[in-house]
């Protein structure tokens, strides 16, 4: 049996690709959008609908991965159903959405988890919409902004911690980004990643992040099936610090050692200055480039992909 890798090499590895990353950052052409004028069409033009998120009915040993829009995605085992950094509402601390989060039946709902505080992850208004016996997961100092909605349990989760709830392990994970709920926020509220294992395939969340070396960490330790991976909010490249682009997802994807990439954090809140449909255009790119085939998962909101477990052949990965 092959020794794991020691520290040392994974740190040095990280910083070689780190460097590849920065220098094809600084290579890749294009502009800065005024960040104005998205916001302005955000909240003068209504956003583009979306399509009513069909569920189709899962059997055992399946994961079933619904995007919402945003960060929000459905997870569903059999029996078993959670939902990511909900936002369904369609402004956030004054922006607009420029498309509509999914419809969708949230009659029953097991788990919440919710990746840091900021307003696009934590959505009060969005919150309240959820069933009262669903369980929320936060990271640490934040279980204070929910303390008000009518959960009967909301469980803080730091880096490390596991919680098993109906038949599926939830562990937090590190993510490197900033959990401030805004600049006057003092309570160093925490941020994480999530892990969720079940009656299938295994799912790692990891709700906003910069690229970092954890990532080959929560691989070797985790082995995720698929990946849910933030590829927005990176323009300007000093946003790359606790953001991600398509080109650091795709990296992130294959330190992870994932079957399938999700991408989230795109095409549905202007929050920096690159256009909002830059990160599918660019994505495209690279499943060309790296050879990603249908390891990418470019949906759209409302839209369903299937997981199968045990991996015999590609033909698990279904739509």
């Amino acid at each position: 049996m092959l020794a794991p890798p020691r520290q040392d090499v994974i740190e040095r590895t990280f910083i070689e690709r780190k460097a590849e990353l920065d220098a094809a950052h600084r290579r890749r052409p294009g502009g800065l959008r005024p960040f104005l004028l998205s916001w302005l069409q955000g909240v003068l033009r209504p956003p583009r609908p979306t399509r009513a998120a069909v569920l189709p009915r899962v059997a055992r040993g399946e994961l079933q991965a619904t995007w919402i829009g945003h960060s929000t995605v459905l997870l569903r085992y059999a029996g078993t159903s959670l939902l990511t950094d909900p936002v369904l509402k369609r402004y956030v601390a004054g922006i607009g959405r420029a498309r509509a989060a999914a419809d969708l039946d949230l009659g029953h709902l097991d788990l919440c988890l919710i990746s840091h505080a900021h307003h696009d992850h934590l959505h009060l208004p969005s919150l309240r919409q959820l069933p009262r016996n669903t369980t929320v997961v936060v990271p640490p100092r934040c279980a204070d902004l929910c303390a008000d909605l009518g959960f009967g349990r909301v469980v803080e989760l730091a880096a490390g911690e596991t919680l098993a709830h109906r038949g599926v392990e939830v562990t937090a994970v590190p993510a490197r980004h900033a959990g401030a709920r805004s600049a006057l926020d003092w309570r160093r509220r925490g941020c994480c990643g999530f892990v969720v294992r079940g009656d299938g395939p295994t799912a790692y969340f990891a709700g906003d992040t910069g690229y970092f070396s954890g990532f080959v960490d929560i691989g070797r330790r985790f082995a995720p099936d698929l990946a849910i991976l933030p590829v927005g909010a990176y323009r300007p490249l000093v946003f790359r610090l606790f953001h991600m682009s398509p080109l650091d997802a795709v990296y992130a994807f294959e330190d992870l050692g994932a079957r399938a990439l999700l991408p989230v954090h795109h095409a549905t809140f202007p929050l920096s200055y690159e256009p909002l449909d830059e990160p599918a255009a660019w994505l495209r790119d690279l499943q060309r480039g790296r050879d990603l085939g249908d390891r990418l998962w470019l949906v759209e909101p409302g839209e369903t992909r299937v997981l199968r477990e045990p991996l015999h052949s590609p033909s698990a990965l279904a739509r």
